[in-house]
C-alpha cells in the first residue's frame, strides 16, 4: 500500500476496501473521475481532512501525484546488528531511521548505505534486500516538494560505537531492543512507523 504523508495527514491511493467513510477526517475521491490536481487543492485547503482515500490504479495516481511537485529522491536503511537491536536516529525531537538526499548519479542503493554510514559514524554495513518506499509532501526553499525515500534492510557486523552526525542535527545514534521499539512510537513519523510495522518491529494498527 502507498502512502503519502502531508504534516500529520495522508494521503493513500488505490483500489481500497473497507474504507472508513464514517470516521471524523476521512474523505474518498474517484480517480479518474477527479484529476488529481484538483484533488490535491481541495486537500490540501480543507485541514479538517486528515485521511484522503483516492480509488482507482495506484500506480498512475501516484505517478501523477508525485508530478504535482518538485520529485527530492532519498535513501535509507532499516539496520540490525549481531545483537538483533535496531539503529535509529533522534533528530528534531523525533525518533527516526538513517537516510538522507541522494547525490548527482548516485543510485538508491548506494546512497541509503552512505547515508547511514555518515548519519551514525559506522561501516561494515551490508544491503540485504530493498524494502519499501515512502513518500512526504513538505516545503524546500518556499516550494512544495515530495521526497521519495527508497529504504534497504541491512546488518552492520562491526562493534564500533555509534557516532552520531552532529552538522546534521542528529543528537543521538543508538541501538534499540526490538521490545522497546513500541515505547518510543508515539515520537515518531508515521512513515517511520509504516517500514517497522512491515517487517512487524511494531504492531499493525488496527
Amino acid at each position: 500500500m502507498y502512502k503519502v504523508y502531508y504534516n500529520d495527514r495522508v494521503i493513500i491511493p488505490g483500489k481500497n476496501t473497507n474504507i472508513p467513510v464514517k470516521n471524523k477526517g476521512v474523505k474518498v475521491s474517484v480517480y479518474p473521475q477527479e484529476r488529481i490536481t484538483a484533488i490535491w487543492k481541495k486537500f490540501k485547503k480543507n485541514n479538517k481532512i486528515k485521511t484522503l482515500y483516492i480509488t482507482g490504479n495506484a500506480t498512475k495516481i501516484l505517478k501523477e501525484l508525485v508530478a504535482e511537485f518538485n520529485l527530492v529522491k532519498a535513501g535509507g536503511g532499516l539496520v540490525r546488528n549481531k545483537s538483533g537491536e535496531y539503529l535509529l536516529i533522534f533528530r528534531n525531537k523525533k525518533w527516526d531511521l538513517p537516510k538522507g538526499k541522494l547525490e548527482k548519479k548516485e543510485t538508491p542503493r548506494a546512497g541509503a548505505k552512505r547515508e547511514v554510514e555518515e548519519e551514525c559514524g559506522i561501516k561494515d554495513l551490508k544491503i540485504v534486500s530493498p524494502l519499501h518506499k515512502t513518500y512526504h509532501i513538505y516545503v524546500l526553499q518556499g516550494k512544495l516538494t515530495i521526497k521519495q525515500t527508497q529504504w534497504y534492510e541491512m546488518t552492520y557486523s562491526g562493534s564500533k560505537a555509534t557516532k552520531p552526525q552532529k552538522e546534521e542535527g542528529i543528537e543521538k545514534a543508538v541501538w534499540v531492543k526490538k521490545k522497546d521499539i513500541l515505547k518510543l512510537q508515539k515520537n515518531m513519523y508515521p512513515s517511520i512507523a509504516d517500514i517497522l510495522t512491515i517487517k512487524r518491529i511494531l504492531p499493525k494498527q488496527s
